[in-house]
Order: C-alpha cells, then structure tokens, then sequence
C-alpha cells in the first residue's frame, strides 16, 4: 500500500514540475570569493531579490534558490577570510557547479584571489565541476575590465564561452566569466543561469 502512495506523490510531482507549478532541484552550488566580494549579497539578492549591508560571512550559509519556476539549487555562501578559506574543500565535496566571486575594485588582493581559484582549478576532486567566475562591481568606474580580470585570474584560456562547448584548452569543465554588479542587478541572471545550465 506505501509503494501506492509513494508512486501517487511521485506521478503528482512529476506532473507539477512538468506544468511548470513545482521546482525541480538541480544541485548543489557553491559561492566561494575573498571576503566583501559579494557572496552574501549575491545570496541574497538570488533568495529574496533583497540588497542590503551584510556582516563578513563566519559560518557557511545554504539557502534553497530558486532560479526559475521548474528550477531550483541548494546554494552555500562561504567564508571569505582566512580561516574560512581553509573550510574550502570540505564543503566542496558533491557540489554540482562553484561560483567564484571577485571583487574587481580589489586590484590589492587579486593575485590572492587568483591564488585560490587556481587551487579550485586544479583540484582533482573537481575536475568536472563547472565553474562561472564573476567580476563583481563594475558599477564603479574604477572597476577591473574583463579582459584585466581574465588575465589576472588566469583564466583567459579556459573560458569555454557562453554557449560553446568544452574549449580544448580545458577539456573537462564548462568555465565562463561574467562581469557583474549585483547592486544594479547586471549579469546576475544570465551568470547563474548559465552555471545551472551546465549542471547535469
């Protein structure tokens, strides 16, 4: 009689999702960034379409998000300072994409950025797992070019492009940068949009 019931809620569901009346969750994403890149922010923003001044990230934050209306991920928000960057690795296992967040106004501490994403990059453990890198801020006209921000995370020759298959430079993950400001919501969607596309 459960296995009637359970093929019951599973029918109902299917069809709900189908009807575009129930979201469907794709995975696990990750937001990983130095601290005050906009992790937080973009979580929020992505959660509850709000904006607001937000204490450093101490503790990891997982939220459900939904992206569309048959569409939604687990997402967590990450620690960006030292300690919390060590917590990294632990919390990427199982994740289905990563969402790496840079401050473009923050030429100080880029190559500390470029550091940590190369060490993503090369983690074995995520060989597969695509990856949308953000250049936050360009709202401000100080801000990083794209070309400036690909050069100085290293990432020029990865870049698979928006709708392009896998590059032959990097074989295994889908690989973009958007240059975004979530203050002025430019490039928000389309960014993630395109990560949760990727995720299979």
């Amino acid at each position: 009689m459960s296995s009637f019931f359970s093929w019951i809620l599973n029918y109902c569901s299917d069809l709900l999702k189908l009807l575009g009346l129930m979201s469907s969750v794709k995975g696990k994403i990750i937001f990983l960034g130095l601290d005050n890149a906009g992790k937080t922010t973009l979580l929020h923003k992505l959660k509850s379409n709000l904006i607001g001044a937000y204490q450093s990230t101490t503790t990891p934050n997982k939220e459900s998000i939904e992206i569309s209306s048959t569409c939604s991920v687990e997402a967590i928000d990450m620690g960006g300072h030292d300690l919390a960057r060590q917590l990294w690795k632990q919390y990427c296992i199982d994740v289905n994409g990563i969402v790496f967040i840079v401050d473009s106004m923050d030429r100080k501490r880029s190559q500390v950025a470029a550091k940590e994403l190369a060490k993503i990059l090369n983690d074995s453990d995520l060989a597969n797992v695509p990856v949308v890198i953000l250049g936050n801020k360009v709202d401000n006209p100080q801000a990083m070019s794209e070309f400036e921000l690909c050069c100085t995370m290293g990432v020029s020759h990865l870049r698979t492009g928006p709708t392009k298959g896998i590059n032959e430079s990097n074989p295994q993950r889908p690989l973009e940068v958007f240059m975004t400001s979530i203050i002025n919501e430019f490039n928000i969607t389309e960014s993630i949009e395109w990560l949760v596309s990727k995720i299979k």
